[in-house]
């Protein structure tokens, strides 16, 4: 019996943010370090590019508001009234920024979000126990969500897009799910001493196809006809 991880192939797809800023994010970092240095020339120096950019951004920003941000003084560029508020403004724009791309940046390296598996009823009362707290551990700000079923009803799950992956037996692959084997079980026939020694079985010898053949008039417990595990 193998035991495989299962995900869709097809995932929806999730646009990464670029690093660095669009135009209007460069507008606002371009306005706030003029603020602070007060000339264009210093401020084109620490933004590395050329003073007649940096003054043509400034031009372009005034115009679209149809109003000064910066008053020109003999002490340099000042914020206007409104450019306190412009400034004010563009701080906490590019502080949010800042954040939405870290805490995007932690999500997509599994430092936090959630996570929804699928397990069958079996699987989960042996393996849960064992993985769900090391996971936990290493990953303390994901939240960790299950679902115990079928392996037939995990993959209608995870093909719908309500699993993010499955823990599953193997059986005939379905060519929209990835399969990645994590383990191998043994498969044993538990049996009374009579019959095993009507049927001349030794103790612990492998089975082949023919002896099960012998047996298929015997009565057998088996889990459900729905679930994988019986269908191998």
């Amino acid at each position: 019996m193998t035991i495989h991880c299962c995900r869709t192939i097809c995932q929806p797809y999730h646009p990464r943010i670029s690093g660095g800023f669009s135009m209007t994010q460069n507008e606002l970092l371009y306005m706030l370090t003029i603020a602070e240095h007060r000339t264009i020339t210093r401020a084109a120096q620490e933004l590395f590019i050329s003073q007649p950019s940096l003054s043509e951004s400034l031009n372009k920003v005034e115009q679209e508001f149809d109003t000064r941000i910066f008053s020109r003084t003999q002490e340099g560029l000042v914020p206007t009234a409104f450019g306190e508020h412009y400034l004010k403004t563009a701080r906490n724009i590019l502080d949010r920024y800042r954040k939405l791309e870290t805490d995007l940046d932690e999500y997509r390296q599994l430092r936090k979000g959630s996570l929804t598996f699928g397990i069958p009823f079996n699987l989960g009362a042996y393996l849960l126990p064992r993985i769900l707290p090391a996971f936990q551990q290493i990953y303390p700000d994901i939240t960790v969500q299950f679902k115990e079923n079928n392996s037939t009803e995990l993959d209608k799950l995870m093909l719908s897009g309500k699993l993010d992956f499955s823990v599953m037996h193997y059986e005939t692959p379905n060519e929209a799910i990835h399969y990645d084997l994590l383990a191998e079980d043994d498969f044993y026939l538990v049996m009374p001493l009579t019959l095993a020694h009507k049927y001349q079985f030794p103790d612990y010898r492998t089975l082949s196809i023919y002896d099960l053949k012998a047996l298929e008039q015997e009565p057998f417990l088996m889990v459900a006809s729905r679930q994988k595990l019986r269908q191998v």
